[in-house]
């Protein structure tokens, strides 16, 4: 009998993961096939406990400033600096739910449009 609670529970615990699990792969993939890009500058790196360095960005869309963080990807540490300019990827309809693009940095002359572009500039990607 306490067998069958303890496997109740844990069926029950393993069906709340993959409920969390798909809401945030629907994130996910709803940002990635309609997004924009933008710039987003660094203001400030952490390496909290867990050992993984990060980053604390803003960028605009619409005239409207929005703030975000994240987690450096490994073999991109060192690669950003306070006041370094990276591109970021977000939901138009949630400009909150965002991905920073780890393989570019911004240069200096280059400005967003206010509602961001659909692609990295060419320029950038070569």
């Amino acid at each position: 009998m306490r067998l069958n609670q303890s496997l109740k529970a844990v069926v029950a615990l393993g069906i709340v993961v993959l409920i969390f699990w798909l809401f945030d792969c629907w994130d996910k993939r709803k940002r990635d096939e309609n997004y924009r890009i933008t710039i987003a500058w660094v203001t400030k790196l952490e390496w909290p406990s867990n050992g993984s360095e990060s980053a604390k960005v803003y960028y605009y869309y619409k005239n409207k400033v929005y703030y975000g963080s994240f987690s450096i990807l490994l073999g991109f540490e060192g690669k950003f600096k306070v006041g370094s300019r990276v591109f970021i990827k977000f939901s138009p309809q949630d400009p909150d739910f965002a991905a920073v693009e780890h393989e570019y940095l911004v240069p200096d002359t280059l400005q967003a449009p206010w509602n961001g572009w659909k692609e990295i500039p060419v320029k950038i990607r070569q």
